[in-house]
């Protein structure tokens, strides 16, 4: 009665989304005669293989003019994105592609765009987080033994399932850390592809359901550069997903054994079902054994993406004892949630795991910016600005807001279709975990709560992925397709994937190469600073202690193999020794304090404001606030102090050894 009330437009509107809602087969598509297409899909994939190289070379060619220029990569690299991405959707689209083929053009898609992260610094690790897990790679390769210490990330050494498999493939291959790590991430890359189309196959029965899920996956912030990189993350995350694979194929298993149990217990099996689900028996256990080894390698590996996991478990199995599909004391997928959440607290509980005042100090800090801004004590942060007042283009800011509005305008359609065939706890565990997507986004108002939010996306667009596609497939059904209809879908897949990746690649597309900038991680990271770091574990005893600014404290670690003084291990805040205007008791208080022997200082920090919003630790004085660059006469204070030794001085960066004054200081 409610919409007899409403314009007939709106009437109209109603029932479309009720038709496409209820439509029980969305895929199916009566016309199709079993292979037929097969071999014009064949030959679309070796065409879009060629295409694929041609874009790689475009992002190539950008990538190496920037670095002889200093020109912007942009056109290229989108250039280059585009010639990856739209042909493989166009053909993923084709009801006539098979099932071999949409695997082999995704896993294409996917390890294309890890070659790209490759190709932004094809000799080096050159992204932040790289530096944090390759000291440790080469503390295990020089100690011959694991967790040792790591200043740059304290927590590194208690989950180096990474840089074990990078030790042990560059010991029997021969090749450096770099080359190693760089083939194992691509591997996992691989497995990532695989796991993805296997998962949403299962959970939305179609093989061309399951490649439009993972396309839309590959459109999410992080794919393309952050979970690509030498990081924990990037090797736990298919592990995550190839367990929830494993873990759906239990539950497949377990309604057929419960099915022939009932038909055993009304007579109407035939003779051979009881051979059959003693079978079944087994491959249950083999499924569990397998799952439970993977948790353990996974919980070795990254403590986020087992937590993330043991969450969604967790939520799987409430709800799966909720529907009582089985109960609980005979539901294998709560012994499995006990199992993982026990190995994970037992790697939580280790001596020395510093896990919890690691995330515990994050957590902190972006809840008290977030209830600073809500009292009105604090301001929010400012979207589409970076902290050196070089806004984001407007082109770019415009893709980065149409693929949001896109993801919560599909979201509640997907979400209702979810819930009329919301047959399966898992089916239901994935809309609980997609609803919450776009209030995460508000965290992108403090700081600290925006990297939550980027680093969330990975594990959110898992959910998210599955319930778009639901929208897709459902709006867009497989029968009513037509070419226009091909043409829009491709156009709001490419549209998320751009939006994604200007979004992940942060302020002025940082992550990918560029001129240098004022701790702006990738952008900072070049010639210079590496050979200064080169030159102090030459000529300086291993694992001194160092104070330095956010470059050159990774770069002194990895290279220099130095002892980094900062909050993240020593809970010292070593600014004000390089902020400060004059050296006073207090700098000296804390120099002897934290027992630092050496101050790399760069002038270049003088020059220009932080890309990031601060210079030395996020706690610092004026830390994202930043109105002028680091005062000159800050650093040369050193040059006047009686006592300081200058070691190195290589124009921008200077070498001061303190140890004469810190020395003096104890003696007095």
């Amino acid at each position: 009665q409610m919409n007899k009330r409403l314009p007939g437009s709106v009437q109209r509107s109603i029932a479309l989304v009720q038709e496409r809602i209820n439509d029980p087969v969305p895929e199916t598509y009566p016309q199709q005669v079993p292979g037929e297409g097969r071999h014009d899909a064949l030959g679309w994939c070796l065409i879009v293989t060629l295409i694929n190289t041609l874009g790689l070379l475009c992002v190539a060619y950008g990538f190496t003019e920037t670095r002889q220029t200093g020109s912007d990569p942009s056109l290229w690299l989108f250039l280059g994105l585009l010639l990856l991405f739209v042909p493989v959707v166009v053909v993923l689209l084709l009801p006539t592609t098979t099932r071999n083929e949409r695997i082999y053009l995704l896993c294409l898609l996917g390890v294309s765009c890890y070659l790209i992260k490759v190709l932004t610094s094809p000799l080096y690790f050159s992204l932040f987080d790289e530096f944090l897990h390759m000291r440790t790679a080469n503390d295990i390769m020089s100690s011959q033994h694991l967790y040792s210490e790591n200043s740059i990330l304290p927590v590194s050494p208690y989950y180096p399932a990474l840089e074990i498999v990078t030790n042990a493939l560059s010991t029997l291959s021969g090749l450096d850390t770099f080359y190693a790590g760089t083939i194992i991430i691509g591997i996992a890359r691989f497995i990532m592809m695989l796991a993805l189309f296997l998962l949403y196959e299962q959970l939305l029965k179609s093989h061309r359901g399951a490649s439009i899920a993972a396309l839309v996956y590959i459109t999410n912030p992080h794919f393309l550069m952050f979970d690509s990189e030498f990081s924990y993350e990037s090797l736990a995350f298919p592990l995550a997903i190839f367990i929830l694979v494993v873990l759906v194929s239990y539950q497949t298993i377990t309604t057929r054994s419960r099915d022939i149990k009932k038909l055993l217990s009304q007579n109407k099996a035939p003779l051979l079902s009881k051979e059959a689900l003693k079978n079944l028996k087994i491959d249950l256990i083999r499924i569990t054994g397998i799952a439970w080894f993977i948790f353990v390698a996974l919980a070795l590996t990254h403590h986020i993406t087992s937590y993330f996991l043991d969450g969604v478990l967790a939520l799987w199995a409430v709800i799966y004892v909720w529907m009582r599909i089985a109960p609980i004391y005979r539901s294998g997928l709560v012994n499995t949630v006990l199992f993982t959440i026990s190995v994970s607290l037992l790697f939580i509980f280790r001596p020395g795991n510093p896990i919890i005042d690691y995330l515990s100090s994050f957590a902190g800090s972006t809840v008290t910016e977030f209830g600073h801004i809500l009292s009105g004590n604090g301001g929010a942060r400012q979207l589409f600005t970076s902290y050196n007042d070089h806004p984001t283009p407007l082109w770019q800011r415009g893709l980065t807001i149409s693929s949001f509005l896109l993801i919560v305008s599909g979201l509640p359609f997907g979400l209702l279709c979810l819930w009329r065939q919301r047959s399966s706890a898992l089916i239901s565990t994935f809309g609980i975990i997609a609803f919450l997507y776009p209030f995460i986004q508000v965290f992108r108002f403090t700081n600290t709560g925006s990297e939550f939010t980027d680093r969330a996306a990975a594990f959110l667009f898992l959910p998210l992925s599955y319930v778009l596609a639901l929208f897709f497939v459902h709006f867009w059904p497989l029968n009513r397709l037509r070419w226009p209809q091909i043409t829009l879908i491709t156009f709001l897949l490419t549209l998320l994937m751009c939006g994604g990746v200007v979004l992940g690649a942060g302020p002025r597309l940082a992550v990918f190469p560029g001129p240098y900038e004022a701790i702006a991680d990738g952008h900072s990271i070049e010639v210079q600073g590496i050979e200064s770091a080169q030159w102090t574990r030459k000529y300086l005893a291993p694992n001194s202690r160092v104070a330095s600014d956010r470059i050159n404290q990774v770069l002194q670690a990895v290279y220099g193999q130095q002892y980094i003084v900062s909050t993240l291990d020593t809970k010292l805040d070593v600014s004000p020794l390089f902020l400060d205007q004059n050296f006073g008791a207090s700098d000296l208080a804390l120099l002897q304090k934290a027992q630092i022997r050496y101050l790399v200082v760069d002038m270049r920090l003088t020059r220009s404001r932080p890309l990031l919003g601060f210079y030395y630790e996020q706690s610092e004085a004026g830390a994202y606030q930043h109105l002028k660059p680091i005062d000159r006469q800050a650093f040369e204070k050193f040059r006047t102090l009686h006592g300081i030794e200058t070691l190195y001085d290589g124009g921008d960066i200077i070498i001061y050894d303190m140890g004469e004054i810190t020395d003096a200081a104890q003696k007095h």
